[in-house]
C-alpha cells in the first residue's frame, strides 16, 4: 500500500468513526460497539473500498482533464525545452573573425555529483559571430546635468584592417535579470546618438540611433530570416516562450562601418549618448541556445 493510499484509508476510517458516534449517540440500542471485531472489519473494508474508488476517480479525471487540454490547447502543454546563455571567449590563437551558424551543438559536461545522467547537448537558436577582440574598459561619462555618455573599448592585440562589422552585445548586470532589465530599459529609451572611433587620433564619427533599419544601433533578441525563425501555433505559445527565458531580449546590436588602412593595435571605442545615467557592465558576443530534441 502506498503512502497516498494509506493516508486516506486513515482519514476515512476516522471519518467512519465519527460517523459511528455521532450514529450510537442517536441510536443507543443499535449494536455499533467499537470493540466488535464484526463491526471493525466491516468499518475498515468501507475505508479501503471507499478510498481506492475516489483515488481512482480523481486519476480518471485527471487524465480526462489532459487528454482535454491537450486537444484544444496543446501549446500550453508542451514541454520547454531547458535554455542557456553560451559565451564564447576567443584565446591568442585566435586571430580571424568566425561565425557559428545556428544550429552549432555544443555539448555540455556537468560537474560531477549533479542530477544530471551524462553530457548535455545544446543547439545554438541564433548565429554567434566570433570576434579577437575584448572588452578592455567600460566608462560613463557625464555630459552636463541631463545627459551622459557611456563608452566601450575593445582592444585587439595585434593590428587590424577589417571593419569590426555588427558587435552583438549582451546586458548583465550583477547578474540579476531585474537590475539588466533596468538598464537595458534605460539603454533603450535614453540612447540619441553612437560613434566609433579607432584610436585616439582619428576623428569620432557618430550618427543618430533612430529606430529605423539604418539605425546602428537596435535593442533586442537577435531577428532571424523568416525560414529560420521559430514558428508558433498561438500568440500564447509565443509568450511562453518568452517567460521561459526572458534574458533571449537582452541583447543590443552594434553595426560599425569604419575600417583601418593600416596602423599599429590601437582601441576601438564606441560611445553612445543618452539622457539620464547610464550604468551597466555589457558581456560581448553570447548567443542562447536549447537542447537538442
Amino acid at each position: 500500500m502506498d503512502d497516498t493510499l494509506y493516508k486516506s484509508f486513515l482519514d476515512e476510517l476516522q471519518a467512519l468513526e465519527k460517523f459511528r458516534m455521532a450514529y450510537a449517540a442517536l441510536h443507543p440500542a443499535a449494536p455499533l460497539d467499537r470493540e466488535d471485531p464484526d463491526v471493525r472489519r466491516l468499518t475498515e473494508a468501507l475505508a479501503l473500498f471507499t478510498t481506492r474508488t475516489r483515488l481512482a476517480g480523481q486519476r480518471a479525471l485527471s487524465r480526462g482533464t489532459m487528454r482535454l487540454f491537450q486537444q484544444h490547447f496543446a501549446y500550453l502543454l508542451n514541454p520547454v525545452p531547458a535554455m542557456a546563455m553560451l559565451r564564447a571567449v576567443p584565446d591568442a590563437r585566435f586571430v580571424d573573425a568566425a561565425e557559428l551558424p545556428r544550429g552549432t551543438q555544443v555539448v555540455l559536461n556537468p560537474p560531477s555529483g549533479g542530477t544530471s545522467a551524462g553530457p548535455l547537448t545544446f543547439r545554438t537558436q541564433a548565429p554567434l559571430r566570433l570576434l579577437p577582440i575584448r572588452l578592455g574598459q567600460v566608462r560613463v561619462e557625464r555630459q552636463g546635468s541631463e545627459a551622459s555618455r557611456l563608452r566601450l573599448t575593445f582592444e585587439s592585440g595585434f593590428p587590424r584592417n577589417d571593419a569590426p562589422g555588427i558587435l552583438r552585445l549582451y546586458v548583465n548586470h550583477l547578474n540579476d535579470f531585474r537590475a539588466s532589465l533596468a538598464v537595458f530599459h534605460q539603454l533603450k529609451h535614453a540612447l540619441r546618438t553612437a560613434s566609433v572611433t579607432f584610436d585616439a587620433r582619428d576623428a569620432e564619427e557618430g550618427r543618430t540611433a533612430g529606430g529605423g533599419a539604418a539605425s546602428p544601433v537596435r535593442f533586442g533578441a537577435p531577428r532571424l530570416p523568416p525560414t529560420d525563425a521559430e514558428s508558433f501555433e498561438h500568440p500564447l505559445q509565443r509568450l511562453r516562450s518568452f517567460i521561459h527565458f526572458p534574458s533571449k531580449s537582452s541583447f543590443w546590436r552594434c553595426r560599425c562601418r569604419l575600417r583601418r588602412a593600416t596602423g599599429a593595435p590601437s582601441p576601438c571605442a564606441s560611445s553612445w549618448t543618452g539622457g539620464g545615467l547610464l550604468n551597466s557592465c555589457s558581456r560581448r558576443r553570447p548567443s542562447y541556445c536549447m537542447p537538442c530534441p
